[in-house]
């Protein structure tokens, strides 16, 4: 939805208190579920990784790599939606120069991570990739907002109102598909579950 309408809310003077809008409320709603999903971690663990036999369960490492797990998928969330913005504004190669940020990242700090044995050093390596590029071009977009703010007219006002019941529309269609689109790859990853061999 953003990468479709920010031009037009940049043109109106909304993109800068839009993004910090929809950005806030992302944190609203994903910081009380990943701290939901992170305090549930001894009955979600055992449904994701399967427990070595004979191995005492630890709740403390099962809620370190659940934890992790939801502050990745919260910083993916607001990854993608900078990345859409910047895609929307025709920042095509401020985009490209996040996601290229991130994958170096994410390869040196892998690299670093894999001298380590166990799951969360690569889960932390994961989250800084995100973390990092995201800081950054965040600094870059506020500096672009600061040097191209200019008064909101009456007719971008008007054309703000008209624009509104438009998105709304949108925004629930792209709901719909988001959460199709997210069920299908769930039921694929799940199914590979029984697909594949049981281990001895």
């Amino acid at each position: 939805v953003i990468e479709r309408y920010a031009s037009r809310f940049k043109k109106q003077n909304q993109l800068h208190a839009t993004l910090k809008k929809h950005i806030r409320r992302l944190l609203l709603i994903g910081i009380p579920l990943a701290l939901l999903f992170t305090a549930a971690s001894p009955w979600i663990a055992p449904h994701i990784w399967k427990p070595d036999i004979g191995k005492v369960p630890s709740h403390a490492y099962d809620a370190l790599l659940v934890g992790l797990c939801s502050l990745i998928i919260l910083l993916l969330a607001l990854y993608q939606y900078i990345t859409a913005t910047l895609r929307g504004l025709r920042a095509y190669s401020a985009s490209a120069g996040l996601e290229t940020c991130s994958a170096v990242l994410l390869l040196i700090l892998s690299a670093i991570a894999a001298r380590f044995d166990g799951a969360p050093g690569l889960l932390i390596a994961y989250a800084t990739a995100i973390l990092i590029p995201l800081i950054l071009y965040w600094l870059l977009l506020k500096q672009f907002f600061q040097s191209n703010s200019e008064p909101m007219t009456p007719d971008a006002e008007a054309a703000t109102d008209e624009s509104a019941a438009h998105l709304s529309r949108f925004a629930r269609w792209t709901l719909v598909r988001l959460i199709l689109v997210m069920t299908f790859g769930f039921l694929t990853l799940w199914s590979v579950g029984f697909l594949s061999p049981a281990l001895a």
